[in-house]
C-alpha cells in the first residue's frame, strides 16, 4: 500500500497511524504469513526516504502498533520517486526472499 499525498503532515499524522494500524488488523502477520513494511519519504531531514519497519519484520499486534506509533512525521517536500526507489530496492527485493512462491 502506498499512501501519497500531504497526509503525512504533523496535523494529520495520528490519522495516518490509525489507518496503518487498522489495515494491519486485517492480515495475519508473522513468519510464513503476511508481512508489513512501513516507509516514509520527504526531504526535511536530508534523507528523502526511510524504511522504518522492514518486510522481514514479523511484528504483529501491539508490537506492530507500537512500532507504527514510534514513527514521527517527517515534514518537508514529498519525494515520491525516492520513496518508490526505496520500496523497489529494499521492500520488494526483500519480499522475494521471505515470501514463498506459489505456482
Amino acid at each position: 500500500m502506498i499512501l501519497s499525498r500531504a497526509g503525512g503532515s504533523a496535523a494529520n499524522w495520528p490519522t495516518v497511524q490509525r489507518f496503518m494500524k487498522s489495515v494491519a488488523t486485517h492480515f495475519t502477520v508473522g513468519a510464513g504469513k503476511s508481512r508489513i513494511a512501513f516507509a516514509t519519504f520527504s526531504g526535511a531531514f536530508g534523507d528523502s526516504a526511510v524504511l522504518h519497519i522492514p518486510l522481514s519484520s514479523d511484528k504483529s499486534g501491539s508490537v506492530l502498533d507500537a512500532a507504527i506509533d514510534a514513527v514521527r512525521p517527517r515534514g518537508g517536500g514529498t519525494f515520491t520517486d525516492d520513496g518508490l526507489d526505496l520500496v523497489l530496492a529494499h521492500v520488494l527485493a526483500e519480499g522475494s526472499s521471505v515470501v514463498p512462491t506459489v505456482v
